[in-house]
């Protein structure tokens, strides 16, 4: 089975937790996926090259730069 489970965290002194994330799985998801959530899944991916991106902000702040990471399900 080709479950993905990605826990992330984002923090701000000025928000005092109340973070907005997005993130998208390149090659699964076709929109950024809005959430207040800390983890995203996925089940059964099929084999293939992925790109995790993430990215965040607060109650008055820009969304932060972009994280990634590329992996290969086998």
């Amino acid at each position: 089975v080709n479950d993905l489970y990605v826990q992330y965290v984002g923090i701000s002194y000025k928000s005092l937790g109340d973070i907005e994330y997005a993130y998208r799985l390149e090659g699964i998801d076709k929109n950024w996926i809005l959430t207040r959530s800390l983890f995203a899944t996925w089940s059964s991916l099929p084999p293939g090259d992925y790109l995790f991106r993430l990215k965040a902000k607060g109650k008055s702040t820009d969304w932060s730069a972009e994280r990634a990471f590329r992996f290969t399900i086998r």
